[in-house]
């Protein structure tokens, strides 16, 4: 074979191998493409589970706002383990997410480096292939080698610093919302404790309300009795008086009055009724009970009768003893409720 065969021949394998040189960089660079969209793809992924992961958190601490508003006192007894809970749920993500994502760069790493060391291996095989053909560009071939995976190894520390990053301002957005959490619930049970407080104040105020009215009935009821004793002490002259002087008598002096009692109870002594009033005005006072279903007191009863207490108080004993109506407390009933 002459010498221009063997340098067309030589020539020929050189640029065959160039070709497949060329074509083997063309799919390392599209497999590491590749692989750099997968890993950005699944960053996307990670972050959209987050998002939806947090809005889930959000969605939650509205649900125990709800229910902390109902009952202070589960929410006092159940927040700190509810926190604890919370706190340890996100931890064991966070480490879980940690652990994933670690495992993962691993592999992703590992599957670099065995790209790495196939193309190492087939470089190395190409490099002893074309040695004594190539020898002239061997070092600048190696360089172009070198420079390739030192950018690879660059972009893949590149990855893991971004994924680290991640990491970081991940674990600081949850440690903000938590700290955001507590001070909600901080501010939710101050504002309940206030309102408890404000209603435990306004029931103060009623009872002392009602217990001013009930001293001004008590109060009325006795000077009704009052008035109502100096009557009957006034009427039981008169008819002393007038006794005396049918018989010729001397009109005898008048008694002192008797000191009234601070406290009398609602049912008087009994008081001759005449008799013929005294079957209308117990037919009254049935119809004035009966229309008062929710009961009425028997200074009521006097008010809209005009009708003496000590009267009314004889009249109510009666119907009670005939089972016409009931007592409970102050109030009088019918016998039975309609």
């Amino acid at each position: 074979m002459s010498n221009a065969d063997a340098l067309r021949s030589l020539t020929q394998d050189m640029a065959q191998a160039h070709e497949e040189r060329t074509r083997r960089v063309a799919e390392i660079k599209t497999e590491t493409a590749e692989l750099l969209s997968d890993i950005a793809k699944e960053n996307r992924e990670r972050a959209a589970e987050t998002d939806k992961m947090l809005r889930g958190f959000g969605k939650e601490d509205k649900q125990r706002a709800a229910q902390i508003s109902k009952m202070l006192k589960e929410f006092d007894q159940e927040h700190q383990a509810m926190s604890q809970e919370l706190r340890a749920k996100l931890a064991s993500d966070e480490s879980q997410r940690k652990t994933e994502t670690q495992a993962e760069i691993r592999q992703r790493e590992s599957e670099v480096s065995s790209l790495l060391d196939s193309f190492d291996k087939q470089h190395q095989a190409l490099s002893r292939e074309l040695r004594a053909k190539l020898a002239s560009d061997e070092s600048e071939r190696k360089t172009e080698t070198q420079a390739e995976i030192s950018q690879r190894k660059s972009d893949v520390s590149g990855m893991l610093a971004g994924f680290a990053q991640e990491d970081k301002q991940r674990a600081a957005e949850i440690a903000s919302l938590l700290d955001s959490f507590d001070k909600e619930h901080q501010a939710m049970s101050q504002e309940l404790r206030a309102k408890l407080a404000s209603d435990e104040s306004e029931r103060k105020t009623e009872t002392q309300a009602e217990i001013s009215q009930r001293r001004s009935d008590v109060a009325t009821l006795l000077e009704g009795f009052r008035k109502d004793s100096a009557e009957a002490a006034a009427a039981w002259r008169d008819l002393v008086a007038t006794m005396q002087a049918k018989r010729g008598m001397a009109a005898a002096p008048r008694p002192a009055r008797p000191p009234v009692a601070e406290a009398v109870e609602e049912e008087m002594p009994v008081e001759k009724v005449v008799p013929e009033g005294k079957q209308k005005l117990e037919n009254r006072i049935l119809d004035l009970i009966m229309e008062h279903a929710e009961g009425i007191k028997l200074i009521e009863m006097t008010e809209a009768t005009g009708e003496a207490r000590v009267k009314l108080g004889n009249i109510t004993r009666v119907l009670l003893e005939g089972g016409k109506i009931r007592k409970e407390g102050l109030l009088y009933f019918p016998a039975r409720r309609p």
